[in-house]
């Protein structure tokens, strides 16, 4: 009998349960993220481990990397776009790369790409 390989795939995102209502319709429409449950978010980091399944010990982890940050706020939220991807941006965003930063400096398999703003949803054009 073989053995069946899992694959595994994370990401850390921070939920924005208030944007639903503002993007859900074009998140149901373009992002397949959504289509499988994944509500409006701001990504932080993906792929978070990829090939790797998340365990107690990192979920330990980032609970302390998380506790040295304070609540995340932000205003508003900019329509921008990234290699053919439309995305929301928040604004400010250096709080959000500050903990983009953190987060990939604690043991990430992924990196953040210098200027690039995380998106709480993304359609692809096309």
């Amino acid at each position: 009998m073989s053995k069946r390989r899992v694959s595994y795939e994370s990401a850390l995102a921070l939920l924005v349960p208030e944007a639903e209502a503002v993007v859900g319709w074009l998140r149901q429409r373009y992002d397949p993220s959504a289509a499988v449950g994944m509500p409006a978010h701001i990504t932080l980091n993906y792929a978070f481990l990829p090939g790797e399944a998340v365990n107690a010990a990192t979920i330990d982890h980032l609970r302390v990397l998380f506790s040295k940050f304070l609540p995340l706020r932000f205003s508003r939220i900019e329509a921008s776009e990234f290699f053919g991807t439309v995305y929301l941006a928040p604004h400010p965003d250096e709080p959000f790369m500050e903990l983009i930063q953190a987060v990939v400096a604690r043991g990430s398999t992924s990196r953040a790409t210098p200027g690039f703003r995380q998106k709480p949803t993304r359609a692809r054009r096309g």
